[in-house]
């Protein structure tokens, strides 16, 4: 979903599988595993407490409003899953869900912009190739030298529209 926004400015509809699958995954996580997405922490960056703690909370609500989005781009279906509805059920623990994906989809979408060339040169390579298994996907991986990228969460630009 990160690289058909990076690369196409739109989704299609063959992310769909894929985003059901996350999204019951990141389900799993908060419910049964009792996962939580990452603090947001921006002490580093504002020095009033009262200022930090809104911007804090300004964050966290655009992870869990992009994880909405995201989780209703799979469907209703992902909702009747048993027992994964009583997660869906629990606002808590929905909301935990979509931060969750939201800080996902954030560092996916910005992994994609800063190494969009390497991204390149992986496709072509498995469009050459057709399958690459186990010791190859971490051959090319390791060939196309893929960075970090720095994300700062009070950019704009750092969040994906869709």
């Amino acid at each position: 979903m990160a690289a058909e926004l990076v690369f196409y400015g739109q989704n299609t509809t063959g992310v769909g599988g894929d985003v059901a699958s996350v999204t019951m995954r990141a389900a799993g996580m908060v419910g049964f595993a009792a996962m939580a997405p990452a603090r947001v922490d921006l002490s580093d960056r504002i020095d009033d407490p009262e200022e930090r703690r809104e911007a804090e909370e300004r964050v966290q609500k655009r992870f869990t409003e992009l994880g909405n989005t995201i989780m209703h781009r799979s469907g209703s279906g992902m909702l009747d899953a048993q027992p994964l509805a009583a997660v869906f059920g629990d606002p808590a623990k929905r909301r935990l869900v979509a931060e969750l994906l939201g800080q996902a989809m954030v560092v996916a979408y910005n992994t994609i912009v800063t190494n969009r060339q390497a991204t390149e040169r992986v496709a072509d390579e498995l469009v050459a190739k057709r399958e690459l298994y186990g010791d190859e996907v971490v051959a090319l991986l390791d060939s196309v030298q893929l960075h970090k990228p720095e994300i700062d969460v009070l950019e704009d630009a750092t969040w994906p529209a869709i």
